[in-house]
């Protein structure tokens, strides 16, 4: 009768064990799909009015920079074309704000 008791004791302990086992395994899933999702949706190239408000500029202040920067080979702002349509990479803009606060650039 001990043998039974310790028997259904260990069943009982071994079924807990799996459903908290899979409620865990199954928390942890959820939260790397999350993660992965949010790299999957972050934006790393603006057009004009997102790099614009990325700058907290306007988007007449970004075409002023622009046309200005298109004179000056260093310290232009980094940009590419598509068609008539200008776009920007976050980490470009990041380290041109660097580049022309230190030399004290004037627009």
């Amino acid at each position: 009768m001990k043998t039974n008791s310790w028997l259904v004791a260990a069943i009982i302990f071994l079924g807990i064990s799996i459903i908290f086992s899979g409620i865990f395994i199954g928390t942890s899933i959820k939260a790397e799909n999350q993660v992965n999702e949010t790299e999957i949706n972050e934006v790393y190239l603006l057009d004009l009015e997102g790099a614009s408000k990325y700058l907290g500029l306007s988007t007449d202040d970004m075409n002023e920079i622009i046309l200005y920067s298109d004179k000056l080979y260093d310290q232009g702002i980094p940009y590419f074309k598509i068609g008539l349509n200008k776009y920007f990479s976050k980490e470009a803009l990041e380290k041109w704000i660097l580049k022309i606060s230190e030399l004290h650039t004037e627009f």
